[in-house]
């Protein structure tokens, strides 16, 4: 027994772990593409938070503020153009009451003075509309 604990004592230095899985074709795992994906949740979360902040500033409730929007930017919607105007249409999931239904009509008129162009190069004008 102690003769075969030596003899692995001894290979233990020469050998590496990396080279062994090497032979049995074993991959190292690429965490490149997790490295990019990380990176695009921590773009989506603070794109999300700048997107946020009108409407916690016209809202002004805490308890709230944060489930009521992240419901409204998963809306649907309806595209349709009409000339050189791209209009969607939000539709929201949720029942919101008249108080705030006015804060998120608000905040898309604030968006559409900003002129957003279509983006494939046209210059139509996109235009955000909160449905009915």
């Amino acid at each position: 027994m102690k003769k075969y604990e030596q003899q692995r004592k001894d290979l233990a230095g020469k050998t590496s772990k990396l080279e062994e899985l090497i032979k049995e074709n074993y991959k190292k795992l690429d965490t490149d593409t997790k490295s990019f994906i990380d990176a695009i949740k921590v773009l989506a979360r603070n794109m999300f938070y700048l997107s946020l902040l009108p409407f916690k500033e016209k809202y002004d409730n805490y308890r709230d503020d944060h489930m009521l929007f992240r419901n409204f930017t998963r809306s649907a919607g309806n595209i349709h153009t009409d000339g050189e105007k791209v209009i969607a249409t939000l539709m929201p999931t949720m029942e919101y009451p008249n108080k705030i239904k006015g804060i998120f009509k608000n905040i898309l008129q604030d968006i559409n003075k900003t002129q957003l162009k279509w983006p494939d190069g046209s210059n139509k004008k996109l235009i955000l509309k909160l449905a009915d």
